[in-house]
C-alpha cells in the first residue's frame, strides 16, 4: 500500500511538472497567436 501510495505521489507530481513546462513554453512564446493582443507588450 505504501508503494502504491509512493507511485501516485510521483506520477501526480510528474504531471504537474509537464504542465508547468507547458504552460512556461506558451508563455514564452513570442508569437502572441495564443491570446488575440497582438504585440508582447500587453501581454505583462
Amino acid at each position: 500500500m505504501n508503494v502504491n501510495k509512493k507511485l501516485k505521489l510521483c506520477i501526480l507530481s510528474n504531471l504537474f511538472l509537464l504542465f508547468l513546462s507547458v504552460t512556461i513554453i506558451i508563455i514564452c512564446d513570442n508569437s502572441g497567436s495564443y491570446w488575440n493582443f497582438g504585440p508582447n507588450e500587453k501581454l505583462i
